[in-house]
């Protein structure tokens, strides 16, 4: 019986070699020779052997298929369903948007840090990489991160991204503190994820987005010779996107299950966090006895409508202007949460700014926009473009920061040196954008070091294609003077520029003042009025028996 396999695997699709096997057993082959008849596969069939898959089944496609949306979508399939260490990765970047940093990859893809008889992260994630189901892109901000192989060939939402990170920073601060409040944890043991920055904070062979140890009772171990007790712990996962799917979740369960056949680790308490669950998923985590929980069920309606605003903000108001009022909305639903203003403050600054010129400058406003320069992979993102047709181009970069936070000389020299060439090739080469002046801005609601100036003023110095200019907090509050008594110079007062952090070191500053001035009306006191001291000095010539007597 003559069947064309070529046509057989156009018209099924790329699947894999047990699923061809089945066609042909369809069609009337014997099951014998459908086996031959795939193993033989030649001409444009492919054989996707980069990842292993059980029975030793291939993933079989054709060559004109590879790369297209269906081999994409084929795969994903079909590694999610039948390789359950890879499946599980997959399904948990998937879930994520198909893109997350690098260093959160071995907290979400549910692998061992190291651990025998079972894959590690560092595998799963080489093994990825080798078979180019993923690859690796720079996103400004955030650093390395991981993104389907499908998805690199468009600019990934950085925005979407973005979004989801701050408000799990806010969501796990938050948690942090309910933890802390309750006594579940160690008040100063509780540790979060990316603090410091690319930090995982680990329970047994796994990373976890927080993690502390507990001394609840039913969760600390007594030695049966005495000596001290060994804590529990509370491991916990967020993720806020779409409702969590039980592939989404099968990653966190799978640590969870191992972690919990760990001898010499104490017993753990588990908890994942998301904006919903399918029915499924609640179901499968209620089973395993991990708590599946949301922001409102844990904090209420107002801290989980807060979080839900911020994505949505964060996400789209590169298409719209932001109502000032909205600042006010989120800073009273979310401040309360201790650390979360902080991490207002540095996402929404882009958008303050580019409302601030939208007030005090011409000229169209861009965000969050991805430059790239032709024929090649190099690409930066740009926080606001400013562009008056005809006339000048601005590209500005913001680093929004606390009054006391600076701006280094390194995150300056990596502007200079790496993020600019790119930006002024890239408008070297814009039909409109070509033979206008170039500018380059650096606004930030910090301050910059002094070694950071210095690189800046040589630079404006050097440089004469394009011009170079910098804000700090006390030249962007005067810059800002002329939008005095609207709602966006009110939201500028109160949350940046006289926050309570801006109003103590205001405060000690003052003090610090005033006492130097104390000090120096004391001292000039003291030389007016003080009598001039006469000294005479009589040796005791017993003390100085045998000794030379000649001052």
């Amino acid at each position: 019986m003559h069947i064309d396999l070529e046509q057989l695997i156009d018209d099924i699709g790329p699947c894999l070699s047990s699923e061809v096997v089945k066609a042909l057993v369809g069609k009337g082959l014997s099951q014998e020779a459908a086996r031959q008849r795939v193993s033989r596969a030649k001409g444009t069939i492919r054989k996707f052997s980069a990842l292993p898959f059980p029975y030793k089944a291939n993933f079989l496609y054709l060559q004109k298929q590879y790369n297209s949306e269906r081999f994409w979508g084929a795969l994903h399939k079909a590694i999610m369903q039948h390789s359950p260490s890879y499946g599980a990765a997959l399904a948990a970047l998937v879930q994520r948007g198909g893109i997350m940093p690098k260093s959160h990859f071995s907290i979400a893809c549910g692998a061992p840090l190291r651990q025998k008889k079972h894959l590690s992260t560092d595998s799963i994630y080489e093994r990825f990489l080798t078979s180019k189901v993923t690859t690796e892109v720079e996103i400004n901000g955030i650093g390395t991160c991981v993104i389907l192989s499908s998805l690199s060939r468009y600019d990934p939402n950085v925005a979407v991204l973005r979004a989801r990170l701050v408000a799990e920073n806010i969501l796990l601060l938050a948690l942090r503190e309910w933890m802390r409040k309750l006594a579940l944890a160690s008040f100063d043991k509780i540790a979060i994820r990316d603090v410091p920055p690319g930090y995982s904070p680990t329970v047994g062979t796994f990373a976890w987005d927080l993690t502390g140890p507990s001394y609840l009772a039913p969760l600390v171990r007594w030695p049966v010779k005495g000596g001290k007790p060994q804590p529990g712990f509370i491991a916990c996962d967020v993720l806020l996107s779409s409702n969590v799917s039980d592939h989404a979740l099968a990653a966190f369960l799978a640590k969870c299950t191992t972690l919990r056949n760990l001898k010499n680790i104490g017993p753990c308490i588990q908890l994942f966090v998301a904006d919903g669950f399918s029915s499924h998923a609640f179901k499968a985590a209620r089973s395993a006895g991990i708590i599946p929980a949301t922001p409102e069920s844990l904090f209420g309606k107002d801290v989980a409508k807060g979080l839900t605003q911020l994505i949505d903000v964060l996400t789209h108001a590169a298409e719209k202007t932001l109502r000032p009022e909205v600042f006010d909305e989120l800073f009273n639903r979310l401040s309360s949460i201790e650390g979360a203003a902080v991490n207002l403050r540095g996402a929404l600054f882009e958008f303050v700014v580019a409302d601030i010129i939208r007030h005090l400058e011409v000229g169209q406003i861009s965000l969050n926009t991805i430059v790239r320069l032709p024929g090649t992979d190099e690409k930066v993102e740009v926080d606001i473009i400013r562009y008056q047709s005809g006339v000048e181009v601005s590209f500005i970069e913001c680093k929004g920061y606390q009054p006391s936070s600076e701006v280094t000389d390194v995150d300056v020299e990596k502007w200079l040196k790496k993020r600019i060439p790119i930006i002024e090739e890239f408008a070297s080469k814009h039909p409109e954008y070509r033979d206008i002046p170039h500018k380059f801005e650096f606004w930030t609601s910090g301050t910059f070091t002094p070694a950071s100036v210095a690189a800046l003023n040589q630079a404006t110095a050097r440089i004469k294609r394009y011009s170079i200019s910098y804000k700090d907090a006390a030249s962007l509050k005067e810059y800002v003077k002329k939008i005095k008594g609207t709602s966006l110079f009110k939201v500028l007062n109160e949350h940046y520029f006289n926050h309570p952090l801006s109003v103590v070191e205001k405060a000690a500053d003052a003090k610090l003042q005033r006492d130097e001035r104390a000090f120096q009306r004391s001292l000039k006191l003291i030389s007016e009025s003080a009598e001039p001291l006469s000294i005479e000095f009589t040796p005791d010539s017993s003390l100085l028996q045998g000794q030379d007597q000649n001052f």
